[in-house]
């Protein structure tokens, strides 16, 4: 259930404003990023690691005789609001 409605133009706005609470890394990581992904020196690296994992993976479906894969979405139980609200976890909480 939704508490508040934040409204803004832009994550950056949001950020900037403080509208964004503060255990939400995301916000501000948007926010300080680079304008398209493009503007990160890294972006292509990644997309072509991506790719190359994204390959493998079809590489050995296939070789396999697979048409799915099942994969657990996370090990560790999301944190209730109050635990959020509490500041009890950061953003660099484990989540597998």
């Amino acid at each position: 259930m939704v508490d508040t409605v934040i409204h803004a133009d832009s994550v950056v706005q949001m950020n900037t404003d403080g509208r964004a609470h503060p255990s939400l890394g995301l916000p501000a990581g948007i926010a300080t990023g680079p304008a398209t992904p493009a503007g990160d020196p890294a972006y292509y690296g990644r997309l072509e690691a991506r790719e190359r994992f994204r390959r493998l993976g079809i590489g050995i479906m296939a070789e396999n005789g697979l048409d799915v894969l099942h994969v657990p979405d996370v090990l560790i139980a999301a944190p209730t609001c109050e635990e959020v609200r509490s500041s009890q976890w950061s953003c660099s909480r484990p989540t597998r």
